[in-house]
């Protein structure tokens, strides 16, 4: 391996840390001031990870600063060398080509990950990665033809997908020994909105005008709970609590095919803690679903949410029944995931409800990601303030 080889990959490292927005002092109310420090690495949502120091003044925040970028200066130095060190000693990348080196990659990932992650990643590998790369050896993929095929697919995926694929191509040119994507930065994830509802009485008459349909209930329960749709899936009647009026979200449901062809479903626990969760709901959906479950005639293990044929639901069936008929009442745009996002609005919006409790109702791992909602929420409210003020 030249030296140039060794040198390219772990020069991105030098600028991962350090610059203007990499290190910042801000002033935290109550609290004193925090210094953070971008690490150079990423959680595996893609959020930037940080160390964080609180002091009491903003004179000692500057100087612990100053101390923390000398200290990661260093640390960088001995870091690049010591992934230097690590290159100089790795074997060159594997003479096969990309379908065999892609396949070979994914039953490994099999045994490694969540079946739906693992769906996900296939998706992606037979679907674009193999039909683009196929016959070419993985030794002779570089830099020049990765960035190709972003390029072309940039075309016609999200920046949030092309990420997907950024990272999915990534470890499988590593699981063969190829670096070459080491100096190519991920692309950037979309700055996607939500559509959401913002008011209970227009989420209310949209609800109601999907009776009759597929995706009534499923709909119905993830507006009320702001529960996803493979949560709201996995929902057994022994999840809900008619006495105390609460829902529990214990596992998730979803669906795949079998080397055959065949489709079948499987259940996984809630991805993270804060998913596992339970909620309480208005005594009208509890009533309603009481109703339901006697009518059916129905036992505890089975699911609340079932298509024509009795089976649990699917969510291409419910979203393209949730589509067609919201289509017809005035709402083209609009997601079933959007329910999600209208439950949290209105909880912002309308009943001024705490950052802290919509994170818990929602099962958000992260509280930005519920602060998030807030922010966009909070600028819509600064505008109605500013009109007030119009003088």
């Amino acid at each position: 391996m030249k030296e140039y080889d060794i040198i390219r990959p772990v020069a991105s490292l030098a600028v991962q840390g350090g610059g203007k927005n990499d290190m910042g002092v801000y002033k935290r109310e109550g609290r004193g001031w925090e210094v953070a420090v971008n690490l150079g690495d990423r959680y595996d949502n893609g959020r930037i990870k940080y160390y964080r120091e609180l002091v009491k003044t903003k004179k000692e925040a500057l100087e612990r600063e100053k101390e923390l970028i000398k200290e990661y200066k260093k640390e960088t130095q001995q870091m690049i060398q010591e992934e230097i060190k690590k290159l100089q000693n790795k074997d060159l990348p594997d003479s096969i080509n990309f379908k065999e080196a892609a396949e070979e990659w994914l039953n490994t990932k099999k045994l490694e990950v969540r079946l739906s992650t693992f769906e996900g990643y296939k998706v992606i590998v037979e679907k674009h990665l193999i039909p683009y790369f196929e016959t070419r050896d993985v030794a002779n993929i570089d830099e020049s033809g990765v960035r190709s095929y972003l390029v072309e697919k940039s075309k016609i995926l999200s920046g949030t997908t092309l990420r997907h694929h950024f990272s999915t191509l990534n470890m499988i040119l590593k699981f063969k020994s190829n670096y070459c994507m080491a100096g190519i930065k991920r692309p950037r994830a979309s700055n996607f909105v939500a559509n959401p509802i913002r008011n209970k009485k227009e989420l209310e008459k949209l609800i109601g005008g999907l009776k009759g349909t597929v995706a009534y209930l499923p709909a119905r329960i993830a507006a009320v709970t702001g529960m996803r749709h493979s949560e709201v899936a996995g929902l057994q009647w022994r999840d809900i609590s008619f006495t105390d009026n609460i829902i529990r979200v214990r596992r998730t449901l979803h669906w795949a095919k079998n080397e055959n062809g065949e489709r079948f479903y499987y259940i996984e626990a809630p991805k993270t803690k804060r998913s596992r969760r339970s909620i309480i709901a208005g005594e009208k959906v509890i009533e309603e679903l009481k109703t339901i479950k006697e009518a059916r005639g129905d036992k505890d293990t089975d699911y609340v949410c079932r298509d024509t044929r009795g089976r649990p639901i699917f969510k291409d069936n419910t979203f393209d029944s949730f589509r067609k008929r919201v289509s017809k009442i005035g709402y083209p745009n609009l997601r079933f995931h959007d329910l999600r996002h209208s439950h949290a609005t209105i909880l912002i919006n309308e009943e001024n409800v705490d950052a802290q409790t919509v994170q818990l109702r929602l099962g958000h791992s992260d509280i930005s990601t519920t602060l998030a909602i807030y922010t966009a929420e909070s600028r819509e409210k600064d505008k109605e303030v500013a009109e007030k003020f119009n003088f």
